[in-house]
């Protein structure tokens, strides 16, 4: 974790992180460190959940270091959020950014003033869900808004009758707050609405109340520590009675759905000693069990099988012992009540079906388990069985050498796994259409190695090498029109630069280098190969085009990118629509726009790409008429149409 870290200092400096494992929060990572030691993020992402790079001395951002998602942007102060700042989340966003859930004011690491928090993005937002005023993360003076932004309840100084909304829109709470938290209301199911506890709370958390489950039944009634019920109270969720020689005949239910899962014997208050049986409800589709369909009965141990019958949908699947719930010394059965499979002490082949009846997995048990060789299964829609994975096992787990199947029978991995996970060998995905997604080495758990990316179409897109997830050296390509190359280009991520090709209709229009993305040493084309421009360490005249071959821009580069004068052209008919003055990219400086008959429609100066100064639309009429500053720039003029940005 530390062999390329060459600063002794640093080195001391994390040991004594890992040694305070409570303390450790966050890895300061800066470009003064980054001078000091030659390390790098990946040599030490493992140690911290989060880490930090600096912008300024007291601004930065904050990543998740496994995923590098954004966390936070904002102001520090000694190492905490200090100041204003935004906060994002990456639960329920895409695979390929973080949301939005708060921006404001912090103190000391916690959210302290005003702010604005909002609802989960993955449900359509953003929408408002508190905009007011925080103290010590909690809300103290504001609006808290119902999903569809409706509706709000009010508190002040920590008080009033609020209403708490799920991120899908479904009431969460409702009742009463006190020092910015709950002091006494009723908690709702997220899904199905109903109510789920009514009580009080002791610092926001269960203190008092009862619980009910989805058909209105009390499951339980008594007090809480911490949110958690109490011990002595939790025979509630239970029917029993005592017998003459002290067992305890116990019906125990679902605590959510007040469904029975067992009923039997308990012995010296353990659970499940003795016989006893065990209920499965089938709640998918249109068929939902009522009663409860049987799927063991026999004896327990200290809450684990001893010996007794394994059932599928009625039928016998095992008969035998047990050791530590694994089936140990017995018979396996087919749906005709044909023996399949032995297992003597906890040795031999045998079959696993899920409570559907479909075959799960086919293989070698050792010690109760799966070890050896063995076969999984999977059940699509499309396929009523396929193999998903085939190979080796060990204590239960993916261990060795295997291969591994999507629901269309492509092979999507072959190699080696460690503890149910893949890590060394080669990684495939496919489209929906069956094209070859990507192909990658793996190495440890993630993408390292050569690759090859390929496009919906089975264009290639790119090949070369990974690093830890990330692509690191090798050639990239667009195309347009399904199988027109736009460009190629090579990457060294190290140095971020390379060779660069660009094509237009499939004919080469730029040649050479690229640095950071940018053009940067190489020559550009025309139609028929001729040299019309060269670019020198990012500098030169140069020629931009649209994928549909038409001229985009044409002027001059510095550093690689648009920075003095030039012309910007439309996408379709190709007129003039922009002359002027560049900088970094984007109009900076005077410049003229253009309609599409010719006609001048701005005349002025632009900053980072917008307009700055306003005049006349028909400046071009009166000469060189400034009206920035005309009395008269509000009012209605529709002769010569004046208006204002």
């Amino acid at each position: 974790m530390v062999e390329n870290i060459k600063s002794e200092y640093f080195i001391k400096k994390l040991l004594a992180l890992i040694n305070e494992k409570t303390k450790l929060k966050l890895i300061k990572y800066n470009k003064k460190l980054q001078n000091e030691i030659d390390i790098n993020i990946i040599n030490y992402r493992l140690i911290s959940r989060k880490y930090i790079i600096y912008e300024t001395k007291n601004k930065g951002k904050e990543y998740d270091s496994i995923d590098h998602y954004l966390l936070y942007d904002g102001e520090y102060l000694n190492g905490e959020r200090s100041g204003k700042g935004k906060e994002y989340s990456i639960y329920g966003a895409s695979i390929f950014e973080s949301y939005l859930i708060f921006e404001g004011e912090y103190l000391k690491g916690k959210k302290n003033g005003k702010g604005k928090e909002y609802y989960n993005y993955s449900y359509g937002g953003p929408k408002l869900k508190f905009e007011g005023e925080y103290i010590n993360n909690k809300i103290w003076n504001g609006k808290l808004y119902d999903y569809k932004n409706e509706n709000y309840t009010e508190i002040k100084d920590g008080k009033g009758f609020i209403k708490e909304y799920y991120d899908g829109g479904n009431l969460r709470f409702e009742g009463e707050y006190l020092n910015g938290e709950r002091r006494k209301g009723k908690e709702y199911d997220s899904s199905l609405s109903y109510l789920i506890y009514d009580g009080e709370y002791l610092n926001g958390k269960r203190s008092k109340g009862k619980e009910y489950n989805k058909f209105n039944t009390l499951i339980y009634d008594g007090e809480y520590l911490n949110g958690k019920k109490l011990e002595k109270n939790s025979n509630k969720l239970n029917d029993e009675e005592r017998t003459e020689t002290g067992e305890i005949i116990r019906k125990q239910y679902n605590y959510y759905t007040g469904e029975l899962i067992f009923e039997g014997t308990f012995i010296n208050g353990e659970k499940w000693n003795g016989k006893g049986k065990e209920y499965y409800y089938d709640n998918t589709g249109n068929r939902i069990d009522t009663k409860g369909i049987l799927i063991f009965e026999g004896e327990y141990l200290y809450g684990f099988r001893k010996k007794g019958r394994e059932y599928l949908h009625g039928r016998l699947e095992y008969e035998g012992d047990y050791l530590f719930h694994k089936k140990y010394n017995g018979k396996g059965y087919d749906w005709e009540g044909n023996v399949i499979y032995e297992l003597k002490n906890g040795n031999g082949k045998v079959r696993e079906y899920d409570y559907k009846g479909h075959l799960n997995f086919e293989g070698e048990y050792l010690n109760g388990i799966r070890n050896g060789k063995g076969k999984e299964y999977g059940h699509s829609k499309r396929i009523y069985q396929n193999i998903i994975f085939e190979g080796e096992y060990l204590n239960g787990k993916r261990n060795g050498k295997g291969k591994e199947y999507d629901n269309d029978g492509n092979l999507i991995f072959e190699g080696e796994y460690v503890n149910g996970k893949q890590m060394k060998g080669i990684l495939k995905e496919y489209y929906d259409n069956g094209n070859l997604k990507y192909e990658k080495e793996y190495l440890n758990g993630e993408s390292n190695g050569k690759t090859k990316e390929y496009d919906i179409y089975g264009n290639l897109i790119f090949i070369g090498e990974f690093k830890v997830n990330k692509r690191w050296n090798g050639i990239k390509k667009k195309y347009v029109n399904i199988h027109k190359l736009k460009y190629e280009r090579e990457y060294i991520i190290v140095e971020k630069k390379g060779m660069f090709k660009e094509y237009e209709n499939g004919k080469l229009i730029f040649e050479g280098e690229h640095l950071n993305g940018k053009k940067w040493n190489g020559k550009g084309y025309d139609s028929e190969g001729n040299v019309i421009y060269e670019l020198k360490e990012g500098k030169g005249s140069v020629k931009e085009y649209y994928e549909n071959g038409n001229l985009k821009y044409e002027g001059e580069y510095l550093n690689g990118e648009r920075n003095g004068k030039g012309k910007e052209y439309d996408i379709n008919s190709n007129f003039l629509k922009y002359e002027g003055e560049y900088l970094n990219g984007e109009r900076n400086g005077k410049g003229k726009e253009y309609d599409i008959n010719g006609n001048l429609i701005y005349e002025g100066e632009f900053l980072n790409g917008e307009r700055k100064k306003k005049f006349c639309l028909f400046g071009n009429l009166f000469g060189n008429n400034d009206f920035d500053e005309a009395k008269n720039l509000n009012q209605e003029q529709p002769l010569f149409g004046f208006f204002k940005k």
